[in-house]
């Protein structure tokens, strides 16, 4: 299955993010009692592993984008003039002073 350059990009950004999240959480796990500040996040932390670290790898994923953007796709610029827009190609059906 091939996949765009871009959609590659942002699949490897969030999947290293996920990957990042999922050893915080273990570092977490193993060396969260020196940590006085997550006691109340603890039970929940220890009950939804699952969403913990979903909610971990959105936040690096979100935090990546604003530090590393994406770059933009090029977007050709609208046709300006009469050469162009949006009806371009189409004739008037009515006349501009008809009454309805």
């Amino acid at each position: 299955m091939e996949q765009k350059p871009e959609q590659q990009k942002t699949l490897t950004r969030l999947v290293l993010c996920a990957i990042l999240a999922a050893a915080l959480y273990a570092a977490l796990n193993q060396f969260g009692e020196r940590i006085p500040q997550l006691a109340p996040f603890r039970p929940w932390l220890a009950e939804n592993k699952i969403q913990a670290i979903a909610v971990g790898a959105a936040v690096l994923f979100g935090a990546s984008l604003l530090l590393f953007p994406l770059e933009a796709a090029e977007i050709p610029p609208p046709p300006s003039g009469e050469d162009g827009g949006p009806c371009a190609g189409y004739e008037r059906t009515c006349e501009e002073n008809a009454e309805f």
